[in-house]
């Protein structure tokens, strides 16, 4: 076959670990892998990444507190050029431990990839609540991150949800607490950020990227070529971030929550807003952060700004 013909099989297969096994078949096939156009890791792949540049990296010590707090920001920073890094070039025998061994030296570049789909990894564990999401609109400048929020999340009828609203404040405790989830959520917002920065940086002939994490916490991220400005505004928008981030401009609490659109019922509902920007709109922001959703986290949004206005006020 012509190599054409083999290249354009290899951008149907797009996922790494598939190509890590081609590339190990021939010489022929390391030859042309590098030149795939259409690229797809899951977040195993992306973990050991990660573990191999944090275990690497002097600094690594700092990781912990990310987990509790949004200190380190300038570290996160240059984790995601790490991290970029290694996605850049891959060694197979990291990933497939199982293939017949071949010189560990061998290492294959990727610099004509054009679609990129990333699953990254997150690290909410067994313990946390499953019934979460967050969202941002993601621009080089990025203006605020949503942080939504439920006990439950069922297609209980009307009448039995009203039934089952036992509780209709919030206690200090638990709002606190929920406020610390949500600060978790930013770390990550923040750190997509600097990985569409250093992506476009790394990947020239990048057109598209998709980001999706494999808990399901982000909202989908998807971006055309256009966003290529992202690193030239990533160091001023991550300082911005690290001295104002903190400032909450929107929170609520809704007891229960209808849906009607997509039929689901959301009891004891919070949503969260943090301002990363100095100007900019609060409702459609919150909006803005769930539009490519187009779920019952989005509607949940749309039926609090339009039905439970007071309850932001109150809590704020």
């Amino acid at each position: 076959m012509p190599d054409d013909l083999v290249l354009n099989i290899f951008d149907k297969l797009f996922d790494v670990k598939c190509l890590c096994r081609c590339f190990a078949v021939s010489k022929r096939f390391s030859s042309l892998i590098p030149r795939v156009q259409t690229l797809s890791v899951n977040s195993n792949i992306l973990n050991s990444i990660w573990k191999s540049c944090s275990d690497s990296h002097s600094e690594r010590e700092n990781n912990n507190n990310y987990n509790t707090n949004l200190q380190g920001l300038s570290f996160l920073g240059k984790f995601s050029e790490f991290f970029v890094d290694g996605l850049a070039a891959f060694e197979p025998l990291r990933f497939l431990p199982d293939l017949v061994p071949v010189p560990s030296a061998l290492v294959f570049h990727l610099k004509q990839v054009r679609c990129l789909d990333l699953e990254l990894f997150s690290d909410f564990n067994g313990d946390d609540d499953s019934v979460f999401k967050w969202g941002a609109k993601f621009t080089p400048e990025i203006d605020s991150v949503t942080f939504l929020y439920a006990t439950s999340l069922s297609k209980t009828m009307k009448s039995e949800a009203e039934e089952d609203a036992t509780e209709n404040e919030i206690a200090q405790e638990e709002f606190f607490r929920r406020v610390k989830l949500a600060m978790r959520c930013v770390k990550y917002a923040v750190w997509w950020l600097g990985v569409l920065g250093h992506v476009f940086m790394k990947f020239p002939t990048l057109e598209s990227i998709t980001i999706t994490d494999w808990k399901n916490k982000g909202v989908k991220l998807c971006l055309g070529g256009e966003c290529r400005n992202f690193f030239h505004s990533w160091g001023r928008t991550r300082a911005w971030i690290q001295e104002n981030v903190q400032e909450i401009v929107g929170t609520g609490f809704v007891p229960v929550l209808q849906l009607p659109i997509s039929g689901y019922v959301m009891k004891g509902v919070t949503i969260v807003n943090f301002k990363c920007s100095d100007v900019f709109d609060v409702d459609t922001a919150m909006l803005d952060a769930f539009a490519e959703e187009q779920g019952p986290f989005l509607e949940a949004v749309v039926q609090i700004l339009e039905k439970h206005k007071d309850s932001l006020k109150e809590l704020l």
